[in-house]
């Protein structure tokens, strides 16, 4: 009975220590859960707060060269809500103008007036269109209209986003391929969001792009129809490479200013119809649009990791087709008028504004 007794006090203090170890790995686990939590807040406070800047600069512009104790911000605000009235659907309630913020280095020589300001627009697309007024005179000035410091084109925001969840997926625990890194499993990502260069797939087959003088034709095609969407900075059609059959799909890219406009010619083209072929648009990178532009011949196109530069020895493609091997076209952008200003398609200029003089520009109401 005493044996019995011993024996039974026994299994009681060893269950009573396997349940103190249980209680101390649970209370370990959830320091560490806290811990990590705790260190996940400032890295995720930080990328909302990044985020949220990149969206503000991709709505903003610099302007520089005002005309101190002249120009004041709601001058400026005046200018653009009435220049940029008709982009938006309601110009009294919501106008283009967000924001103005005026240099303050000339204080004392006018009202809220200095030599630079910063304009926040509603959109991106409003951001782009004031973009195009560079150099447009104000007070007998002509402004510099530029991209703030700090601005980040979407197609690297996006990059930068996918590399950035990659290795916050890694850092979180995420088991890696054996010897893959988080770069190159984000190489293998497709482009997702719009960037200024598209990929139109299938137009034709790679053996009518294989003859020089269908080639030809195809791009004065395909230039007259992409440059609905915007002015086009580039054309480049790449030579399929021998290991390519006749009948696989060819390939035509088409850079432009701004992912707006390559997210219309892609909403324009992709699934339309090219000689009873079906035609594939998707967004690709500007380096891969480099490649192709020096002649390569992409093995996966529409990655994220495909390169920012031209292979090693490649040559920027000259104006027309140049090189037969080549197959890139440089568009030239549209000339501006005499005077050195074009106000686009749209534009109106604020009641009482005039362009007038040698060098057009903007006459303030008397």
């Amino acid at each position: 009975m005493a044996a019995l007794q011993q024996q039974q006090q026994l299994q009681r203090q060893l269950l009573a220590q396997q349940l103190l170890l249980q209680q101390q790995q649970a209370a370990a686990a959830a320091a560490a859960a806290a811990a990590a939590a705790l260190a996940a807040q400032p890295a995720a406070s930080a990328a909302s707060t990044s985020a949220s800047t990149q969206d503000r600069k991709s709505r903003e512009i610099y302007v520089g060269n005002l005309a101190i104790g002249v120009v004041t911000s709601d001058m400026l605000r005046e200018l653009f809500n009435t220049i940029l009235a008709n982009q938006v659907s309601d110009p009294v309630n919501a106008p283009p103008v967000v924001n103005v913020n005026l240099d303050s280095s000339g204080a004392g020589k006018g009202p809220q007036s200095g030599r630079f300001a910063f304009i926040e627009f509603r959109t991106r697309e409003l951001t782009d269109a004031a973009i195009q007024l560079d150099k447009l005179e104000l007070c007998g000035r002509p402004m510099n209209i530029g991209r703030p410091k700090g601005y980040v084109p979407p197609s690297q925001q996006q990059q930068i986003l996918t590399l950035t969840s990659a290795v916050m997926a890694a850092m979180g625990g995420a088991a890696p391929a054996p010897g893959a890194s988080a770069l190159a499993s984000a190489s293998s990502l497709p482009v997702s969001g719009p960037t200024n260069v598209v990929l139109l797939e299938g137009m034709v087959t790679c053996g009518t792009i294989r003859d020089e003088n269908e080639r030809k034709e195809i791009l004065e095609d395909v230039q007259q129809e992409v440059v609905k969407c915007g002015p086009v900075l580039g054309l480049a059609v790449p030579m399929p490479p021998a290991s390519v059959t006749n009948a696989e799909p060819s390939r035509v890219y088409i850079k432009y200013s701004s992912a707006a406009e390559a997210d219309r010619c892609r909403g324009m083209m992709d699934k339309r119809k090219f000689d009873d072929n079906v035609v594939q648009a998707l967004f690709v990178t500007e380096g891969e649009f480099v490649r192709a532009q020096g002649g390569e011949w992409v093995a996966k196109p529409g990655l994220l990791m495909q390169g920012s530069a031209a292979p090693a020895g490649a040559l920027p493609g000259p104006p027309g087709m140049g090189l037969p091997g080549l197959g890139a076209a440089a568009v030239p952008a549209a000339a501006p008028a005499v005077g050195g200003l074009a106000l686009p398609p749209g534009f109106t200029l604020p009641p009482g504004f005039t362009l007038a003089g040698a060098l057009p520009g903007l006459g303030l109401p008397k």
